[in-house]
């Protein structure tokens, strides 16, 4: 799914939070927001593009965690 609208209103368009409230919703409570995690590249950090994606996890209500950060996590020992 994405958003192909430049209208900053609509309510799918980064960084309001209609994407994932959508698929909140068609997950019929099957998770909650605590489970949920975005993994993002527009995070506000110097050099990047933009901070639409962090807003948008904040603006949902779920965890939101920068794309380099995740790649340097460590699951397993």
């Amino acid at each position: 799914m994405y958003c192909d609208s430049m209208d900053k209103d609509d309510p799918f368009r980064k960084p309001n939070p209609g994407m994932i409230n959508y698929f909140i919703k068609k997950l019929d409570g099957k998770y909650s927001k605590e489970d949920m995690l975005m993994i993002g590249d527009a995070s506000g950090y110097e050099g990047d593009f933009s901070d639409s994606d962090i807003k948008c996890a904040a603006a949902a209500g779920i965890t939101y965690l920068d794309v380099d950060d995740f790649l340097r996590v460590t699951f397993f020992d």
